[in-house]
């Protein structure tokens, strides 16, 4: 399906908050060194992945709706297109 703007801007947002986020836990750790860094970024990776999930599952029903409008708009104009032919 194609994806609406606001759908790629909040993607866009989410990984741009997860590098921010990443950034954070690299400053917060300095001293324990990279292993430490790797294993936090990647539970708080986990917890973005997680978000990113339920912002999807809430956008979805929505997104799903828009879709079918759009295909009922389109089953409109062609059936006005087969009558103007039929004519």
């Amino acid at each position: 399906g194609v994806h609406s703007p606001r759908f790629a801007r909040l993607s866009t947002e989410s990984s741009r908050a997860h590098r921010a986020v990443v950034a954070a836990g690299a400053e917060r750790y300095p001293s324990y060194g990279q292993p430490q860094v790797d294993r936090d970024s990647r539970a708080l990776y986990d917890r973005v992945a997680a978000l990113e999930q339920f912002q999807s599952w809430i956008l979805a029903p929505s997104m799903h709706m828009h879709q079918l409008r759009l295909q009922n708009l389109r089953t409109v104009q062609y059936g006005n297109s087969s009558e103007h032919i039929s004519c």
